[in-house]
């Protein structure tokens, strides 16, 4: 396929499981504003319903930021599906987010901190694993 389908998606993760899956509309970029928009529309409401409490990232450390996995694993998943257009890859990522995002996954992603924390120390600031 000369060109695949695309689709910015927003989601996040607890140690109990995912905490949302959100589809930006198409051609939209994501800014500062949008992001706070979307932070404050959705996350903190499900959070708070879920009684967790919310870590805030920095976005210049990937390796520190485990959801950052399960965007790769996401994204192979996909690709693997090879989805045609944006309805059919949209429902791939629904399906996947769904059925391959288990609780002990995230549990497990969340649980990897203090490791991710001690090898960036390790590496002093530089690349890690992760």
């Amino acid at each position: 396929m000369k060109h695949p389908p695309s689709q910015m998606i927003w989601g996040g993760i607890t140690s109990k499981g995912t905490a949302g899956l959100h589809f930006l509309p198409p051609k939209v970029t994501m800014n500062g504003e949008r992001y706070k928009n979307m932070l404050r529309d959705g996350l903190k409401k499900q959070m708070k319903e879920k009684k967790c409490s919310i870590f805030m990232q920095d976005g210049n450390s990937p390796d520190l930021n485990p959801i950052e996995n399960l965007w790769s694993y996401m994204k192979d998943k996909v690709a693997e599906k090879r989805p045609s257009n944006a309805q059919d890859l949209r429902s791939v990522i629904e399906k996947i987010w769904r059925d391959n995002i288990t609780p002990d996954y995230c549990d497990a992603l969340i649980r990897s901190m203090p490791r991710r924390i001690q090898s960036v120390l390790s590496s002093k600031g530089g690349h890690t694993k992760y």
